[in-house]
C-alpha cells in the first residue's frame, strides 16, 4: 500500500456501494495499513466488497490481507472542555494502560473534541470506568479482599474501610468496596451477596461480617446469622480468593494481609501475578524461604509498571514510613551505607525497663510541659515507672501491655526483628545473599525466659551502668560487607537509642550525604487502629499516583459537556 495512490478513495468508494456507514478512520503515517470499524453485521459484506475491489493487489501482493478483528467496543471521549486542555490524550491512555486494556487502534479529530480508541469488547466496560475515573466523571473503583478477617488488625481494618468509605468518594473521588473477607477455620470466606463483579454500593461492613459468621472478633458469639449483604463460605481457602476477587468490569483489585501466617504469603506471588496489588503487614513473604522471595521478586516485575504491585511498608516497621524513606533515598541516587535501629516495640519496652536512661523523668516532665500533655491513665507507660525491674517483670508488662506475639520466643528469640531487617534488605538488593532467618538468629543474642535470666541481666546492667551505659537491643544492616545482625550492646546513656521512649521503633539511615549525622525515624509503637490506617494509607499513595487527586482543569471537564462514552 505504501506510496500507492488512491487506496483510500478504493476502500471507502467500496464500503460506499454497499450503503455502510463507517464509524471510525485510523491510518499510521507509514501507509502500511488502513483501518475501519463499522457494525459487526456489515464485516462480512465488507470484507468480501474489498478482496473483490483489491484482487488484482492481493494477488500481486501489494495488499497483505483484507483482515477482520472482533467483536470490539469504541470508547470516545468527547467534549468542548477538552480543547486546549493539556494532557487530556495522556490521561486517556494511561487510565487504559493501568487498567490493562490493550488499545487496537486509535483516531483523534483536529479539533480536539474527540479521542477514540478501539478496544475488545470483552474488556470495554473495564475501559469506560477506568476514562470515567481518570477524568473524574465518576468513582474510581477498587475491589478489596482482606486476609485474616478474624484477626484484631483485619477486624479494625474492615471498620476503618467502612468508616472512611464515603469520604473517599468526596475526597478523592475513590470507592474502595470489600468484596471478600477471607478468615481461617472455621469461618473460611465471607462474600458479597449477589455480586456480579460490577461496582455498587454494596460493600462488606462489620456488621454484615459479624453477622454472616455469628462471631464478632472483639465480642464473642452473636447467635444465627439472618439475611444481609454478605454470605459465608464455610472451608474455601485461599486458592480461591483472586477468582472470587477479580472482574473485568473493574480495573483494579487490592488484597490486604492482615496476618502473620506463612500460608498466606506464600499466595503472594501468585496474586501479583493476577495483576493484583498487594499491601501487607505479613512479612512472612518477604522474609520466608528463598524461592518465596523469589517468586515474590519475580512476579513483581514481571509485567513492568502492568504488574501488581506489592506494598511492605507496615511489614518492616508498623506505620513508620521506613520502606518509603529508603525507596526515596535510592531513587535520588544516595548511596546507603547502614542501617540500625530498634526495630521491636516489645524488645524497646522490655530493655527500657530493665535498664532507663539518666534522668528519664526530667526527659518526660520537659515533654510533658512543652506539648501540655494530660495524658489518660491507660496510655501511661514506663516513662512513668522511672525504676528499673528485673527482666522476668518486663517481659510480664509487655505481655500485659499487647506489646508480645502471643508467643514471646517469637519476639524474645529475635525472630521478628530478623524478618523486618529481611525486608529492608529486599529493598537494598540483598534479598540474593544467602540470607536465611534462621541462620541470622543463631548468630544473633537471643534471650529465653530462664531462671537465671534475671540474674544475667542485672549483672549486665550493672557492669553497663560502669560504663554510663545502658543496654539495649540493635539490629543492623552493613551494606558494604553484605551483612544483618540482631545484638544487645552497651550503648552511652545520652546516646538516641538509650533515650529512645520504650515501645518505641528507631531506625538510622547512614548514607553518603547522611553519614556523619543520619537521617533518623522514630515512633511509638502501632496498635491495630494506626496501623490500619497505614495499610489503608499504603493504597491511597497507590492509587493517587495512577487516578492522581481531582485537578482543577479535569473538574473544568465535568461543567462543560464533556463525557466518556462506549460506542
Amino acid at each position: 500500500m505504501v506510496g500507492v495512490p488512491g487506496m483510500a478513495h478504493r476502500i471507502f468508494a467500496a464500503v460506499h456501494s454497499l450503503g455502510v456507514s463507517i464509524i471510525l478512520i485510523a491510518q499510521a503515517s507509514s501507509e502500511h495499513s488502513i483501518t475501519i470499524a463499522t457494525t459487526m453485521e456489515a464485516t462480512k459484506m465488507i470484507k468480501e466488497a474489498l478482496e473483490q475491489t483489491f484482487s488484482q493487489e492481493l494477488k500481486l501482493g501489494k495488499v497483505s490481507c483484507v483482515r477482520v478483528v472482533g467483536p470490539c467496543s469504541i470508547i470516545a471521549a468527547v467534549g468542548d472542555g477538552m480543547s486546549h486542555t493539556t494532557g487530556v490524550s495522556g490521561r486517556f491512555f494511561s487510565a487504559l494502560g493501568d487498567a490493562k486494556i490493550n488499545v487496537m487502534a486509535v483516531a483523534q479529530g483536529c479539533t480536539e473534541r474527540n479521542i477514540s480508541a478501539v478496544v475488545e469488547t470483552s474488556q470495554s466496560t473495564r475501559a469506560l470506568r477506568a476514562v470515567h475515573a481518570a477524568f473524574h466523571l465518576s468513582h474510581t473503583y477498587v475491589r478489596v479482599g482482606i486476609v485474616g478477617g478474624d484477626t484484631e488488625l483485619g477486624y479494625a481494618l474492615l471498620g476503618l474501610l467502612e468508616a472512611q468509605r464515603d469520604k473517599l468518594r468526596i475526597a478523592f473521588d475513590l470507592d474502595l468496596q470489600v468484596c471478600v473477607v477471607h478468615s481461617s477455620d472455621p469461618h473460611g470466606m465471607v462474600i458479597l451477596k449477589n455480586d456480579d463483579g460490577r461496582p455498587g454500593d454494596g460493600s462488606i461492613t462489620t456488621m454484615s461480617y459479624n453477622l454472616a459468621t455469628g462471631t464478632s472478633v472483639c465480642g464473642g458469639l452473636l447467635g444465627p446469622a439472618v439475611d444481609d449483604e454478605a454470605r459465608q463460605i464455610e472451608g474455601e481457602d485461599l486458592s480461591n480468593l483472586v477468582a472470587r476477587l477479580i472482574s473485568d468490569a473493574c480495573a483494579h483489585t487490592v488484597i490486604f494481609d492482615c496476618t502473620a501466617d506463612a500460608a498466606a504469603a506464600a499466595h503472594h506471588a501468585s496474586w501479583l501475578n493476577h495483576g493484583v496489588h498487594v499491601v501487607t503487614a505479613n512479612n512472612m513473604g518477604i522474609s520466608g524461604p528463598k524461592d518465596v522471595r523469589d517468586a515474590i521478586d519475580h512476579a513483581e516485575r514481571r509485567k513492568d509498571r502492568l504488574s501488581g504491585k506489592y506494598l511492605p511498608e507496615v511489614a518492616a516497621a508498623g506505620g513508620l514510613p521506613v520502606v518509603s524513606t529508603l525507596r526515596s533515598l535510592l531513587s535520588s541516587g544516595d548511596k546507603i551505607k547502614r542501617i540500625d535501629g530498634i526495630m521491636s516495640v516489645s524488645m524497646s519496652y522490655i530493655m527500657f525497663r530493665v535498664a532507663p536512661p539518666p534522668m528519664v523523668t526530667e526527659c518526660r516532665s520537659f515533654d510533658q510541659e512543652a506539648c501540655s500533655l494530660d495524658m489518660p491513665e491507660q496510655n501511661k507507660t514506663s516513662w512513668d515507672k522511672p525504676d528499673a525491674c528485673s527482666f522476668s517483670t518486663a517481659v510480664r508488662e509487655a505481655i500485659t501491655l499487647g506489646l508480645m506475639e502471643i508467643d514471646p520466643s517469637y519476639d524474645l528469640s529475635n525472630e521478628y526483628t530478623v524478618r523486618c531487617l529481611m525486608v529492608l534488605a529486599k529493598e537494598l538488593g540483598l534479598q540474593n545473599d544467602g540470607f536465611d532467618v534462621g541462620c541470622i538468629q543463631a548468630k544473633s543474642d537471643s534471650l529465653t525466659i530462664t531462671e537465671e535470666i534475671d540474674a544475667q541481666m542485672a549483672k549486665r546492667v550493672a557492669s553497663a551502668a560502669k560504663k554510663g551505659c545502658v543496654p539495649r537491643q540493635v539490629a543492623s544492616i552493613d551494606v558494604p560487607n553484605r551483612s544483618i545482625s540482631v545484638k544487645i550492646i552497651d550503648v552511652p546513656g545520652t546516646h538516641i537509642f538509650a533515650i529512645t521512649p520504650p515501645s518505641c521503633e528507631i531506625v538510622r539511615f547512614f548514607t553518603h550525604r547522611h553519614y556523619r549525622y543520619p537521617l533518623i525515624i522514630q515512633g511509638p509503637a502501632m496498635g491495630v487502629d494506626s496501623t490500619a490506617s497505614a495499610l489503608l494509607a499504603e493504597v491511597l499513595h497507590l492509587m493517587q499516583g495512577k487516578i492522581g487527586i481531582p485537578a482543577r482543569n479535569l473538574r473544568k471537564l465535568k461543567t462543560t459537556h464533556s463525557s466518556a462514552a462506549l460506542v
